[in-house]
């Protein structure tokens, strides 16, 4: 199993152009329409509301995006052309597997195996340096999985970048935990039972947290009861272990702890929208509290009541030391439906005044007395030669009226 260090973040971005074109023929406007979708990223860090300055990038595709997992696969889509036969090997995004199959005790042939495993590796490498990516070999690991003693095999002894691979008894590829012997005993003890904690039990214990967080103690240990309780069975461990014990034991958070992240979440959400959105329900109750809370620095005020949201949020942010946010000064740019701009409609439309129908609705809305206007406009390159073109198609002549200006020097943007 091989580890791609930052792999989305280390696209050498020539080298993927370079591939687009050569290796796949991909040329004209859609070469040109990726390129222009790689070029002038930039992007800044914010953490607990603070934010750093904004820095180009210059390598990388950006995250997020429906079409960087299709731009990296063709990246890397030529990485098995390292690999000998009868090496095999599996890729699924940024998670690259190689192995082989060996159906004979032969010690030689395995030994063979190996050296050709280890080509491939030394192969893999290469291809790293070649086109920048670089490779975790403290990360990467290797398994045997045999079905007979272990003592009849030799041990597998395999590097990458000059740096030992360790054997493991058990590895975790693509979220299934493989075992040396193929039991699937770990995966199926463990992460399927955590999944299901995950996904249908915790949502339930912290749904709304962040409103009813300030209710008995009384009540809230009944909550951690049951999570407690539930990790226990997960784990097969006695069910009276401490609930701290368990969560550490689980890598899972004690609920308290998450509720008390969800409260300040939400205690940032109300800040951050306050400017932009004012009359949002959050901005009035945001307000409201910032009115009944704004006390001078020299004087403290008791609330003998129960704590509100916000102010249990206030206070946890303290407690953690995380830094005060400032509310967002970009205007939003989506307007409410009721705000849209209303579009001209000509008389002798056949839909409803200021309506927007579909595209289905005006093609069947076409008759013989319709006529119909396409128009198109391109440049290549960017800036070069282009030109626009008009067609005009008039149902009561046979002939349609083409239209059709060059000019040189303009761009994509029309200027």
């Amino acid at each position: 199993m091989l580890d791609i260090c930052a792999a989305y973040d280390s696209v050498w971005r020539d080298g993927l152009r370079y591939k687009i074109r050569n290796n796949f023929n991909i040329k004209g406007r859609m070469y040109w329409w990726i390129d222009s979708f790689l070029r002038e990223r930039a992007g800044k860090v914010v953490l607990n509301g603070a934010s750093s300055q904004l820095y180009n990038f210059r390598v990388g595709v950006p995250q997020g995006s429906a079409l960087s997992p299709i731009l990296f696969l063709l990246y890397i889509n030529d990485l098995t052309d390292v690999i000998h036969h009868p090496i095999q090997s599996g890729m699924f995004a940024d998670d690259v597997a190689l192995w082989t199959s060996i159906f004979t005790e032969d010690t030689t042939e395995m030994q063979r195996q190996m050296e050709l495993l280890q080509y491939s590796l030394n192969g893999v490498s290469e291809w790293g340096c070649k086109w920048k990516m670089a490779l975790a070999p403290q990360k990467s690991q290797c398994i045997t999985f045999r079905s007979k003693n272990k003592k009849k095999y030799p041990k597998l002894k395999i590097k990458l970048d000059n740096t030992d691979i360790k054997e493991k008894d058990q590895v975790k590829y693509l979220g299934l935990i493989i075992d040396s012997k193929l039991t699937y005993k770990q995966h199926l003890s463990l992460s399927v039972y955590k999944l299901l904690f995950k996904t249908i039990i915790l949502p339930i214990l912290e749904y709304g947290c962040p409103f009813w967080n300030g209710t008995s103690e009384v009540y809230k240990k009944k909550l951690e009861r049951i999570q407690r309780i539930a990790l226990c069975r997960i784990l097969g461990v006695m069910s009276w272990t401490a609930y701290d014990t368990v969560n550490m034991m689980a890598q899972m958070p004690p609920l308290e702890l998450r509720r008390q992240q969800e409260e300040v979440k939400l205690y940032h959400r109300c800040i951050q929208i306050s400017e932009q959105l004012p009359e949002h329900n959050l901005t009035l109750a945001y307000r409201l509290w910032e009115q009944n809370h704004n006390v001078p620095e020299n004087e403290f005020y008791c609330w003998r009541g129960k704590l509100s949201p916000l102010s249990r949020a206030c206070i946890h942010a303290e407690e953690m030391k995380i830094p005060t946010i400032t509310p967002d000064k970009k205007a939003i740019i989506n307007k409410p439906p009721m705000q849209r701009k209303k579009i001209p409609c000509p008389n002798k439309s056949p839909f409803p005044q200021n309506a927007e129908p579909p595209a289905e609705e005006i093609l069947t809305s076409i008759n013989n007395k319709t006529t119909v206007i396409y128009t198109d406009g391109s440049a290549f390159p960017n800036p070069g030669i282009g030109g626009v073109g008009v067609i005009i198609q008039d149902q009561s002549n046979q002939e349609h009226v083409e239209i059709e200006h060059p000019v040189n020097g303009i761009n994509k943007k029309g200027t």
